[in-house]
């Protein structure tokens, strides 16, 4: 709707005042502005008188009682406010669009959200309903698919067959430190609860005609709440990972069984699965190994590499035992606690204290990697090897980067198989001359590291003569000298450091002969003096038909490129540098 225009009389007032304007007073003329003012007024009464004779007509022109002027006036004001009206009508059917359409997108977009929201909602409920189901406190498990939760309080008789058989496992911690015994005394109280308390299994196990299964499952807990010992705090996450209550131990993470006959008579035979291999490697752990790990007579490979161990290599678990002529178990699990270990590696620790002497008789051990702790004492000398049985098939020996002392014993080098034998960054002594003689190197032995020790003396000619000896680093000792290799080979010597020594005198003139596979050889930062003989680019055979090393990468020595030159103790043709 338009609204009414009020009637305008500012036209009328104007005439009225000009009509009524006297003459100035001295007479003069008007101006031509006031001329043209009065002849406007002038036409205006006329048109205005016109009007009020013949009222009709005025309509019909479109005036309204106020003359031509104020109906002009009427129709552009009308005309104004009717193109704003149109105006703000366009913008009002725009806005409609802009919303309707935010709408529809706001409603796609809440939509979404409350989707994505019920997504969410619906499997976290999902996920801590797995969680809690898989979990150790027997909460909210389902009956048809485990057993019930145990008591934690248990009948007077099956606890104690419980506590008969744990103390059947104990071992007395008088040789702990006291760190040791502390932790163990903790460890044992955990191990106890997590039977009585959370084992689903445990009546299970307790029903076995065989003790052996409560065996493995209370010493892998022991184990494990002894390796995780860090200030009374256990990683809840890896404590449900590994000691997994509603599962045989043969299934807990890193645990690997094999069935073994444990008793067999004229009408049974009974096969139990036991403990062949724990991998517990790089798990964080910052505890101590417990004694009762011995339990575990089946045992064949103990990893717990990486990780913060500390305290001591158990002396319990390589003790020899009492022979019983009654016994009915095979005589070497008479003899010894783990008679089956045949890999033990407890690598990047922090474990101290000597190896005890026995760890060294056990038949089957094959594979020791004692690296990167700070194991001390010596190795077993040559005299209790003699008077003990010996591990014989020892095939990797690595016992670098630790704080043992005393010189190396002889029989490290009779060892039959022994291929890799690695005792570099420890504090060794001593002269190795007499503890190798030619040819009693191992034939199958491939790696020798005795570098960064204190030993002295002559460098023994075996180590140059191996059949298989292919990398020898003997660099950063006191050797002094050189030996005089008798034979021509060829040998498989590839890698020879023996930089950083005392080694005086000449350089033997066959030096090198019998190597063709020598790639590295590095001499610098000794007192030698000669020539190492080319062999590197000239055809030095009777026939010359090869070179001497035609695979030679690297020579280092205190050299001079020729003979001509001087100031320099070697003469070295085929050095790559020259120190």
């Amino acid at each position: 709707m338009l609204r009414p225009i009020p009637e305008d009389k500012s036209d009328h007032a104007a005439l009225d005042a000009a009509s009524s304007e006297p003459l100035s007073a001295a007479g003069a003329v008007a101006s031509e502005d006031d001329v043209a003012v009065r002849s406007n007024s002038n036409s205006n009464v006329s048109d205005v008188s016109a009007v009020l004779a013949d009222p009709q007509g005025g309509a019909r022109r479109g005036m309204d009682s106020s003359g031509d002027i104020d109906g002009g006036l009427v129709k552009k004001e009308q005309s104004r406010e009717s193109r704003k009206e149109r105006r703000r009508q366009l913008r009002q059917r725009r806005r409609k669009r802009r919303f309707k359409r935010w709408a529809s997108w706001r409603s796609f977009v809440v939509m979404g959200i409350v989707v994505v929201a019920a997504v969410v909602i619906v499997v976290s409920i999902v996920t801590t309903t797995k969680g809690s189901s898989s979990s150790n406190n027997g909460n909210d498990i389902l009956a048809e698919s485990r057993p019930p939760t145990p008591s934690p309080t248990l009948d007077p008789q099956t606890l104690a067959t419980l506590d008969k058989l744990i103390n059947d496992i104990v071992v007395p911690s008088a040789r702990n430190t006291s760190y040791e015994a502390s932790i163990l005394q903790i460890a044992h109280e955990r191990a106890h609860q997590w039977i009585v308390s959370r084992d689903l299994l445990r009546d299970e196990v307790l029903a076995d005609s065989t003790p052996i299964r409560f065996t493995q499952r209370y010493v892998l807990a022991l184990l494990f709440y002894s390796m995780q010992f860090n200030n009374n705090q256990i990683s809840k996450e890896l404590e449900d990972k590994i000691l997994s209550s509603d599962l045989s131990e043969c299934g807990w993470e890193g645990v690997f069984c094999d069935e073994e006959i444990v008793e067999q008579t004229s009408t049974t035979t009974v096969l139990v699965p036991v403990v062949r291999r724990i991998e517990w490697g790089a798990v964080g752990a910052v505890g101590v190994l417990p004694p009762e790990l011995r339990s575990l007579k089946y045992l064949q490979e103990l990893n717990v590499s990486i990780n913060k161990l500390q305290g001591t290599i158990p002396l319990d678990w390589f003790e020899n035992r009492s022979v019983s002529s009654s016994s009915s178990e095979p005589l070497i699990e008479q003899l010894y606690h783990l008679p089956y270990l045949y890999m033990f590696d407890c690598r990047f620790n922090n474990l101290g204290g000597p190896v005890p002497a026995h760890f060294w008789t056990l038949p089957s051990l094959r594979f020791v990697y004692l690296a990167n702790n700070s194991l001390t004492g010596m190795l077993p000398p040559d005299d209790f090897m003699v008077n003990s049985t010996r591990a014989s098939f020892l095939q990797d020996v690595w016992i670098d980067h630790n704080e043992f002392t005393g010189t190396l014993p002889g029989w490290i080098f009779t060892l039959p198989i022994l291929k890799s034998f690695s005792a570099e960054h420890n504090d060794l002594t001593g002269s190795l001359d007499g503890s190798v003689t030619k040819g009693q190197l191992p034939k199958n032995m491939e790696t020798l590291d005795l570098s960064f020790n204190n030993f002295t003396g002559q460098i023994p000619e075996a180590f140059f003569t191996g059949v298989s000896l292919t990398f020898l680093y003997l660099d950063h000792n006191n050797f002094t000298k050189l030996p005089n290799i008798s034979s021509d080979g060829p040998f498989a010597l590839t890698d020879i450091w023996m930089e950083n020594n005392s080694l005086q005198g000449p350089i033997p003139q066959n030096f090198g002969v019998g190597w063709p596979n020598l790639r590295e050889l590095k001499l610098e930062g000794n007192q030698l003096t000669g020539e190492i003989r080319p062999g590197c680019d000239e055809e030095v055979t009777a026939d010359g038909a090869a070179v001497l090393w035609p695979g030679l990468s690297l020579m280092q020595a205190d050299c001079k490129r020729s003979s001509a030159a001087v100031d320099a103790p070697v003469t070295c043709e085929c050095c790559t540098s020259c120190f």
